[in-house]
């Protein structure tokens, strides 16, 4: 296989005899399998989606729930927090690509691996 990205960092792998060349776009870049498999790692959520009572379990060991809380308290437009309320609160899983959720992670100096990371102990966690 030969494999190229796109300017998004989209990965497409076509057959080496060029039967498939056709399909190559123009702005796309040759990479090496060893570099496509590393985009492909890095743009990967590796746990897409947990019940929110294994999320909120997460938080609560992370030491991050009295945080997440005071973020939704703070939130000055009603309706804005109202709608967080429900995300917390009333939702049955929480979505790791949820606006909320990048939005309180981004409020909490929580960085983009990190909140991988509590998704991976989320899913692992049995209540």
């Amino acid at each position: 296989m030969k494999y190229f990205k796109d300017e998004n960092d989209q990965i497409f792998a076509f057959d080496e005899d060029g039967s498939q060349d056709s399909y190559i776009g123009e702005n796309y870049t040759a990479v090496t399998k060893a570099q496509a498999d590393a985009i492909i790692s890095a743009n990967s959520v590796p746990i897409a989606q947990v019940s929110r009572a294994q999320g909120k379990a997460a938080l609560i060991q992370a030491g991050y729930w009295p945080s997440v809380v005071a973020f939704v308290e703070a939130i000055p437009d009603p309706t804005t927090k109202a709608l967080a309320e429900v995300a917390l609160y009333d939702t049955t899983n929480w979505q790791r690509n949820s606006p909320f959720l990048s939005t309180a992670a981004e409020s909490l100096d929580i960085s983009a691996s990190e909140l991988d990371q509590l998704f991976l102990v989320a899913s692992q966690i049995q209540l």
